[in-house]
């Protein structure tokens, strides 16, 4: 008895309804008949440079550049030069209209130059240019509602974009590690800016932001390491800024510091340090944070790789994950006794950070709170009482290597409770 399988494949507009009988030959041939449906339709010739298309609307007659073959990978570098992509194209007595660029068309096209896009596409798909390192320029049209996210990531030779006043959002990664990128030109109409959106682009020196920007994402700039300064129109509702450095509209919280900046000043009432806001800060070597300040969100100063000493306002009562993960000069560090705990991997690789004395109002340490200080030879705590620890709160070279001073008394309480007890060297701590 022969058996069949049934399977119904979509393209563009079109739906296949294909029976195979159940034999291994059969079954490759119809394997390779649904892959060939997604290669690319046609090819035409433009300026003397060959373009790929699929049709995405046989019924409206519109069109997606694409790539050569079933897998972009298969042909890299098929395009190269300066591509001038046109509007509408003939093909078999029919007139088609370009509307989108597909998903990774020009991929890893390493000697691509540049690409003039026409005012009959809409939209830009995930991945279209992605590792274009040689792509210099691309000119939009006006009309372009859509760039989706990755569409140029790792463009690292692109120079200068002029994004068109029809787009509304610029998705996570667009322009992450385009390095070379020195001048954005941001919309009016962008109200919001995702995640990575110009992370690495490491020749920003200044950004203008919309007076409709509603949404920023706190790492949408981040490894921005020559971006000094943020402007935003001041008819904006949300941000404001202030010697270059973003908060928000009432100037309570700092949203961003450039990441190029070396010392900073920040207003008198500001009471949160927003997350990311100096994240990557490797050139900031002093700053001085006001006494109003209540909150340090997480990763507030991650990376801040100058930062050798510094000292937590007696007011803030939070301290938030990762808040000075990576700050690998960081000598010196003040805990204030307003804090009750010390948050996951707050001090994650601070590789410098020879002591920590940690205050009696701390009740909990979470995880990798200090992991990877290898340098810590001398932790100091105040309570008598263990504050709860994670078993890897410290990195086991610590627990090894460094001496856990205890208020008298308390050796055999800090020997019994989880995490303490791994530290091999506990001795009481002397009157000062």
């Amino acid at each position: 008895m022969l058996l069949y399988l049934s399977f119904s494949v979509i393209f563009g507009d079109r739906n296949f309804n294909l029976i195979v009988m159940k034999t291994p030959i059969l079954f490759f041939l119809f394997l390779s008949s649904v892959f060939s449906l997604f290669a690319e339709n046609f090819s035409a010739v433009n300026q003397g440079k060959i373009i790929y298309y699929n049709i995405s609307s046989a019924a409206s007659y519109t069109l997606e550049v694409t790539y050569k073959g079933t897998d972009f990978s298969q042909n890299l570098n098929e395009y190269m030069g300066s591509i001038v992509i046109p509007d509408t194209i003939e093909h078999l007595g029919k007139k088609y209209t370009v509307t989108s660029i597909g998903e990774n068309a020009f991929r890893d096209c390493q000697r691509l130059n540049t690409v003039s896009i026409p005012g009959s596409v809409k939209k830009i798909a995930t991945n279209a240019f992605t590792n274009c390192k040689a792509l210099n320029k691309v000119d939009m049209p006006t009309t372009l509602t859509a760039i989706e996210k990755e569409a140029f990531s790792n463009c690292s030779g692109l120079l200068a974009i002029q994004l068109p006043e029809a787009l509304k959002v610029i998705l996570e990664k667009t322009f992450m590690g385009c390095s070379k990128l020195t001048t954005i030109s941001i919309p009016d109409s962008i109200h919001t800016i995702e995640a990575f959106a110009f992370g690495a682009c490491s020749d920003i020196k200044s950004v203008k932001l919309p007076a409709v920007l509603q949404f920023l994402d706190q790492t949408a700039f981040n490894k921005c390491n020559a971006l000094l300064s943020f402007s935003i129109d001041t008819l904006n509702i949300n941000f404001s800024t202030k010697d270059g450095l973003l908060y928000n509209k009432a100037f309570t919280e700092l949203v961003r510091c450039g990441e190029g900046n070396t010392s900073v000043n920040l207003v008198p009432s500001i009471t949160t340090i927003g997350s990311y806001a100096f994240s990557g800060c490797n050139k900031l070597s002093v700053i001085n944070l006001p006494e109003s300040l209540s909150t340090i969100r997480s990763n507030a100063f991650s990376d801040c790789i100058k930062l050798t000493s510094f000292v937590i306002p007696s007011t803030v009562n939070y301290l938030g994950s990762e808040a000075f993960m990576g700050c690998t000069g960081l000598v010196n560090i003040t805990l204030p006794t307003s804090l009750t705990t010390i948050d996951d991997r707050v001090f994650y690789n601070c590789t410098s950070l020879p002591y920590i004395s940690i205050p009696a109002s701390i009740t909990s340490i979470g995880k990798d709170a200090f992991y990877g200080c290898l340098l810590l030879k001398h932790i100091v705590v105040e309570n008598t009482l263990p504050a709860k620890c994670e078993q890897n709160s410290f990195d086991y070279r610590n627990t090894y290597g460094s001496t856990l001073f205890v208020p008298v008394g308390s050796i055999p309480v800090y020997k019994a409770a989880q995490g303490w007890r791994n530290f091999y060297n506990i001795r009481e701590k002397t009157a000062q």
